[in-house]
């Protein structure tokens, strides 16, 4: 998907380049299709707040045509192996289909981390709550319906959630409040090469007060459940 660039004509060129030499099947505009995924999702344009680029290309990528199951990757995202050859999607999948308390896959940020986070080791995958837009595996129908006015006070630890309820946000809430979980390939792991947090926008003085409100509330909530 295309989306928040400064030339569009300038991307479509690039994009139809690479669908003509056969590196991608296809492309889409996110502005062309974005109306129907508000939709199908039951948002609107006022729910993104004014940071809509940070869920618009999600809602999107889930609500186009194309394959039942969705793979994101973010572009500065990096996937090594730890043996070469891994097929974590198809493993994946197949998880995915025996459990249906499962609602996305992705490899591990950090195979320690993922494990020692887990409910459950089952094999090669950690099983418990969680959710990042960086990279991950979904059925597409399960993410494009209205399952995104799902609150929870864990969703709060989003990095922007003082200034409007993310994508990633919004699937997480929904997962805890619905008890779904995510399996995590631990024999795969991810990395996010590019610096974090530096196109976020600066915190208005009513955000930043938000923000203070929601930590406390996290402590709170991560203090009873301790």
């Amino acid at each position: 998907v295309i989306n928040n660039v400064d030339d569009v004509d300038a991307a479509v060129r690039r994009a139809e380049a690479r669908r003509l030499g056969g590196e991608i099947d296809d492309f889409a505009l996110v502005r062309d299709h974005l109306s129907f995924a508000l939709e199908e999702c039951g948002l609107s344009i006022a729910d993104l707040g004014r940071i809509p680029h940070y869920s618009d290309w999600a809602l999107v990528a889930v609500t186009l045509p194309g394959s039942p199951w969705l793979v994101h990757c973010d572009a500065e995202v990096e996937v090594s192996q730890a043996e070469p050859g891994r097929d974590w999607i198809s493993a994946s999948i197949e998880r995915l289909e025996q459990d249906p308390r499962l609602l996305v896959a992705n490899p591990a940020w950090s195979p320690t981390e993922a494990a020692r986070e887990a409910e459950q080791i089952d094999g090669s995958f950690a099983l418990g709550y969680g959710f990042s837009d960086q990279l991950f595996l979904a059925r597409r129908r399960e993410l494009a319906r209205p399952i995104y006015r799902e609150r929870h006070p864990l969703s709060l630890r989003y990095p922007l959630a003082h200034i409007a309820r993310t994508f990633e946000c919004r699937v997480d809430a929904f997962m805890r409040c619905h008890e779904r979980r995510r399996a995590t390939h631990l024999d795969v792991e991810y990395r996010h090469c590019g610096p974090t947090g530096r196109s976020y926008p600066d915190a208005t003085r009513v955000e930043r007060w938000r923000r203070r409100w929601q930590r406390r509330v996290l402590r709170r909530y991560r203090n009873r459940m301790a």
